[in-house]
């Protein structure tokens, strides 16, 4: 994952609002004193972490391997159903993949959806060689979701590789976010900022660019 650091971010963000053609009226709130500027995207970034990452395109995200039963658990039930569970505070799952299974599952699928409820029946319910993950409703802790993965042949557990996002915090004024989502951050965390001094004309300009890259465009 990518190291995103505050001063970084600052950076980014002063020079868009000096592009700006209002840039003089916006300065009176947060280019006159670089501590304001910087304090607004302290408070912001994670918000705008959280926003690119839950609503990006499952392939720009990648993440950490997660460590079984220091990451997540597994665990196999009944008729083949494995249960996941995330031990760490997760923004996102990028990937599952079970080991007897050729096929790698990135996007996952809602509890309560037509597809989710159509995997309590053993008939037409995902399999090895085409495997669906459900999101559960009911979480073990906020930030920690539990999935149902359908579903394996084998007898005991299959060894697992879970890739995941980790949910955003700042560490020394810097937060791990996806490579490919550096800029989508950015100019999000921007249009924030700009929605703060009341400028949503041009915020809107911002997190447009932001929801382009989102969107794999």
């Amino acid at each position: 994952m990518y190291q995103l650091s505050i001063t970084s971010a600052t950076s980014f963000v002063r020079t868009a609002l000096d592009e700006l053609s209002t840039v003089e009226e916006i300065g009176m709130l947060v280019d006159a004193d670089a501590v304001n500027l910087q304090r607004l995207v302290t408070n912001s970034i994670i918000e705008a972490v959280v926003r690119t990452h839950q609503g990006a395109s499952s392939v720009l995200i990648d993440g950490k391997i997660g460590v079984l039963n220091e990451d997540y658990t597994a665990e196999l039930g009944e008729n083949g159903v494995i249960t996941i569970t995330m031990l760490q505070d997760t923004l996102r799952v990028a990937s599952l993949q079970a080991g007897d299974s050729s096929v790698v599952v990135s996007d996952l699928v809602p509890e309560n959806s037509a597809e989710g409820r159509k995997q309590l029946n053993k008939y037409v319910r995902g399999v090895s060689d085409d495997p669906r993950v459900v999101l559960q409703k009911r979480w073990s802790e906020p930030y920690r979701p539990v999935m149902k993965y359908y579903s394996t042949q084998e007898q005991t557990c299959p060894e697992m590789t879970l890739e995941y996002v980790p949910y955003p915090f700042l560490d020394e004024s810097v937060v791990l976010i996806c490579h490919q989502l550096e800029y989508a951050v950015l100019n999000e965390l921007t249009a924030m900022i700009l929605d703060s001094v009341k400028e949503q004309d041009k915020a809107a300009i911002y997190r447009a660019k932001s929801q382009a890259i989102m969107k794999g465009e």
